[in-house]
């Protein structure tokens, strides 16, 4: 089975996020959400503590956000005991089910290409190593090893924790028609 999981963060676009991922899981981090949290009875909530508040300082907060992150997946790979499908609270994949029988035959990590601003222009791309990924079982206990090593070695004032995993765990691409990510307000697809 595979729980299909989305951790906060912004809660804007929370209801949607739900009835079209079919979302499973929702982690929320109490220390730095944004928003109101939209409540569902199909959905299970989990409240976490990363300790991180938002800062007022842009580089701060840049290297505040890859903590934050890191350890909300830390926390997800320790409660969920099935594959994980990761989406981002403002990310809108259309046709769910079918995206979930494509990823389960494959066994290995699996990113998702969404569109994306790259930063630090406004230029939308493709982005292919975000933290919109399809994580095996199997892979769990090195997923936790990498972001161990990416916390215990502050590795995070150097790297994005999206690349950073998918460059350690060497994840595959997937690239699916009817993505979208909310970008400043916009919805963006493929």
């Amino acid at each position: 089975m595979t729980r299909i999981v989305t951790f906060l963060g912004k809660a804007q676009y929370l209801k949607e996020a739900i009835e079209k991922n079919r979302l499973t899981d929702i982690f929320i981090d109490i220390s730095y959400t944004i928003g109101e949290v939209y409540y569902d009875n199909r959905v299970n909530y989990h409240y976490v503590d990363t300790g991180i508040k938002l800062s007022d300082n842009e580089e701060v907060e840049t290297i505040n956000r890859r903590i934050r992150i890191a350890k909300m997946i830390k926390e997800i790979i320790s409660k969920i005991d099935d594959n994980i499908l990761f989406l981002d609270s403002d990310v809108i994949v259309n046709n769910i089910q079918d995206v979930i029988k494509r990823l389960e035959n494959v066994n290995v990590p699996t990113t998702i290409a969404i569109p994306a601003r790259a930063k630090p222009t406004n230029f939308i791309v493709i982005f292919f190593q975000s933290t919109n990924f399809y994580l095996p079982l199997s892979w769990k206990p090195k997923l936790e090893e990498v972001v161990n090593n990416y916390l215990n070695n502050f590795l995070y004032t150097n790297n994005p924790v999206d690349i950073f995993i998918h460059n350690q765990l060497q994840s595959l691409t997937m690239y699916i028609s009817g993505v979208c990510h909310y970008i400043n307000g916009a919805k963006y697809c493929i």
